[in-house]
């Protein structure tokens, strides 16, 4: 492979793996770097060893799905960035491991469909546009009837609720 200026490129380095311990001589983290920068699968433990985060980066910056746990390995978040910024599906979840938000990110702002929940169930649904409200909002009872109903303009309530 040749370098915009004719001469041979040079081959990409090898990642060196960077581990940090804590003053219990207790794994932190181990990181994978590349010319001096994050590249590849990152991990942070909590003090018992779980995962505590596994995070992927491209040359040093957030890249792809984020995945963090409680000390018992339950997925508490799942987040994807795209060079550094959010951009994809949003989960988190309650202590029981039920979603408790799904939300879409599109160039680090909330865009498209939000969903709240309560123990499982769903309790609000907005619409994103560029990390504003826009559209029909809704609130929902414990038996998934409506409670609340809206429109939003620039993040504003518009009109009565019904």
């Amino acid at each position: 492979m040749e370098a915009p200026n004719g001469e041979a490129a040079a081959a990409p380095s090898e990642p060196e793996e960077q581990l940090t311990y804590d003053d219990e001589e207790r794994l932190v983290s181990r990181f994978l770097m590349r010319d001096g920068k994050l590249d590849g699968e990152g991990l942070t433990y909590h003090p018992s060893g779980e995962v505590a985060q596994r995070a992927h980066f491209q040359n040093g910056v957030l890249h792809g799905e984020v995945t963090e746990y409680d000390e018992a390995g339950q997925i508490t978040q799942v987040f994807h960035f795209e060079n550094g910024v959010l951009h994809g599906p949003a989960l988190i979840f309650d202590e029981t491991g039920n979603p408790a938000q799904q939300m879409h990110y599109e160039n680090g702002l909330l865009h498209g469909e939000g969903l709240l929940y309560d123990l499982g169930s769903l309790r609000a649904r907005f619409t994103f546009v560029n990390g504003v409200k826009e559209g029909e909002g809704q609130v929902f009872y414990d038996n998934g009837q409506v409670s609340e109903q809206a429109v939003y303009q620039a993040d504003q309530r518009h009109g009565e609720a019904i």
